[in-house]
């Protein structure tokens, strides 16, 4: 039987340990509000071993997509703070912080259930930071202070003050501010 999945290819061979760290902070979890990881392995592309992680299809669109057709209603906008809440306490009970809840990394499915997605930035506390500080990634608004210096005093209260910000836009039927790299 084939199983369709999302895969994700890194190109990057500086980005490895960030990429290992993504990997081992999804297996094992299970939530119905959490990608799951499928596989994740070696291919050759264009004659050159890629790493590539295999995701579990979450049909549905992004909840950026989703709010560029307009707002939310209340009771839509609540039902994906409680998906994104549940997916970030169980992150959370793994001292796993996601650091980047965004409309783009938010999958709505047809039923109107929200899945978490993209461990890519999430900081397992028991490891060491990769990020330096002063740099950073993901959006300006949501990006805390603490986070921006990459203190270790990291809890999931940064994921909960990014998903209120979401939620808003939810209500607003738009995303407020862009993208930032300082990395």
């Amino acid at each position: 039987m084939q199983q369709r999945c999302a895969l994700k290819l890194h190109l990057d061979p500086k980005q490895d340990t960030r990429v290992e760290r993504e990997i081992q902070a999804a297996k094992n979890l299970q939530h119905p509000a959490l990608a799951t990881l499928l596989e994740d392995g070696l291919i050759s592309v264009g004659g050159r071993q890629t790493r590539f992680v295999a995701w579990d299809f979450i049909e549905g669109e992004s909840l950026d997509a989703r709010i560029t057709k307009g707002p939310l209603s209340e009771t839509g906008t609540l039902q994906i703070a409680l998906d994104v809440v549940s997916a970030v306490a169980t992150l959370w009970s793994r001292h796993i912080v996601h650091r980047d809840i965004a409309p783009k990394n938010i999958m709505v499915k047809p039923d109107s259930r929200a899945v978490l997605i993209d461990l890519g930035g999430a900081r397992h506390l028991d490891n060491t930071t990769l990020t330096l500080p002063d740099s950073s990634s993901g959006r300006l608004d949501i990006c805390r202070q603490s986070r921006l210096r990459a203190e270790h005093a990291l809890t999931c209260a940064s994921d909960i003050f990014a998903l209120g910000i979401v939620m808003f836009e939810c209500l607003l039927g738009t995303i407020q501010l862009a993208e930032i790299n300082t990395s």
